[in-house]
């Protein structure tokens, strides 16, 4: 990854408490990027943010549960006014509900699919 191309801009990551979701903001953050990590644990995001200070870009933890529209609406009008315009954005955020395909329980499917 080319760090002059995100130094400074603003980013924000779905998912950013664990996994990969953790591990892209971790890479943004050493790249000089500003990533706005959303997640519904928080808290796990702060603590990473703690563990990144130093680097050449920073981490800031929002509370989000992106399957509720105001929850959406407001993490972004926030991001927004405490860090800036946003430049890049990766949906990273999943959920995962075991179900078969033909027997399966639509309202699983369509938890998942509203969780992206």
């Amino acid at each position: 990854m080319s760090s002059t191309t995100i130094v400074g801009k603003i980013a924000i990551v779905t998912g950013a408490s664990a996994g990969i979701g953790k591990a892209i903001a971790e890479l943004l953050v050493k790249n000089g990027a500003i990533v706005a990590g959303i997640a519904r644990r928080v808290e796990h995001v702060c603590q990473h943010a703690q563990e990144l200070a130093g680097e050449k870009g920073s981490l800031h933890g929002y509370q989000c549960d992106l399957t509720k529209k105001d929850d959406i609406l407001a993490a972004f009008k926030k991001i927004n006014t405490e860090l800036g315009p946003i430049s890049i954005l990766i949906n990273n955020a999943g959920a995962l509900k075991m179900s078969g395909i033909i027997e399966g329980d639509i309202e699983k499917w369509q938890a998942v699919h509203e969780s992206k």
